[in-house]
């Protein structure tokens, strides 16, 4: 439910400011509550980043999965899907800058012994730009 109310935001209501579009997603993000669904959602939102032609879409995709609650196993779950979306973070700056204030919001919430996989998946969103050149 959640994928196709994004879809048809980006889509169909593609007049939508970036702010109105974020401030309708954090609305209906507050439905998410379960682990179980957040991780789901990872899954399901990053194929989209891969499927999806749309630029708008990639921005509006990459904020939600900004806005995820992330446990340790949900975060595992977005560093398996990376191949999704590694093209996304070299073609679109704000689908770049969303998944660096998700390595910002982690930084404060994962356990310690997941520092070090959020340090690499940081250095990943950075330096795959270089590393593509």
């Amino acid at each position: 439910m959640f994928l196709k109310a994004v879809s048809r935001l980006s889509k169909e209501f593609a007049h939508l400011q970036k702010s109105e579009f974020e401030n309708i997603a954090k609305n209906l993000l507050t439905y998410i509550k379960q682990d179980k669904q957040t991780e789901t959602l990872v899954e399901k939102l990053c194929q989209k980043l891969k499927n999806s032609t749309l630029q708008t879409e990639w921005r509006n995709t990459a904020f939600c999965i900004s806005q995820l609650k992330y446990t340790d196993k949900i975060f595992l779950k977005l560093l398996e899907n990376y191949d999704c979306y590694k093209e996304r973070l070299l073609q679109n700056q704000d689908v770049k800058e969303y998944f660096l204030a998700l390595v910002q919001s982690s930084k404060k919430l994962m356990k310690p012994e997941m520092k070090s996989a959020l340090e690499d998946f940081e250095l990943k969103v950075n330096l795959d730009e270089n590393a593509m050149l």
